[in-house]
């Protein structure tokens, strides 16, 4: 862009930056972040600070993502907060991963995936009274999870699966299976991922 006399804007940066956090590559970021700020003078808007907190956070340094949001002058907004949550959920940072999740909650998302992601997290870290308030509210606003489908081949045979539907023909069978595996993970002390119990995402 130099060459051809051309400035990077703030949609440039973005971009960039963007791309830099999903490749993993802080040291990278962070030196075109700076650029942007003092040689370009461009001033960070809220896409930016996302791009950098998600950056850092999928990198496990979310003490570091917490300071730059700290750092910003304006409040920050949800994509922020989900990237900070999805980091410590990854890492299980439960600090401020607990901060994350009560600013989410504040600013009343409508986004069932951001519920589960909260969810998830109180999960983890045993908040179980926090994630039956959230399936409590996600009941009564009406929101839903929109039904996983899976397919596969069994002996040149194909099976089709689809989230609460009780009409497959081995439906008992594979619901003793699921309860034993429920059970074995409930022995092993295991949390499943999910806004639901095994039991109750069953076909």
């Amino acid at each position: 862009m130099k060459e051809a006399n051309i400035s990077p804007d703030h949609a440039t940066f973005a971009s960039l930056l963007s791309a830099l956090s999903h490749s993993g590559q802080v040291d990278v970021g962070q030196y075109w972040f700076n650029a942007m700020v003092n040689e370009c003078k461009i001033p960070p808007s809220e896409k930016h600070y996302a791009c950098m907190v998600d950056l850092l956070s999928r990198a496990g340094r979310v003490e570091e993502a917490y300071q730059l949001i700290e750092s910003m002058n304006t409040e920050p907004g949800l994509a922020i907060w989900v990237a900070l949550l999805s980091g410590c959920h990854n890492y299980r940072n439960l600090l401020f991963g607990e901060v994350a999740a009560k600013k989410i909650l504040d600013l009343n998302p409508d986004d069932l995936g951001i519920y589960a992601l909260v969810s998830n997290f109180f999960s983890l870290a045993r908040m179980w009274d926090r994630v039956s308030i959230l399936r409590k509210i996600m009941k009564e606003t009406g929101m839903k999870k929109v039904p996983g489908y899976s397919a596969v081949e069994v002996n040149g045979k194909h099976e089709a699966f689809l989230v609460e539907d009780k009409n497959h023909h081995q439906y008992e069978e594979i619901l003793q299976m699921l309860d034993s595996l429920d059970n074995e993970m409930r022995v092993i002390r295991h949390v499943p991922d999910s806004l639901h119990e095994v039991e109750e995402v069953v076909i």
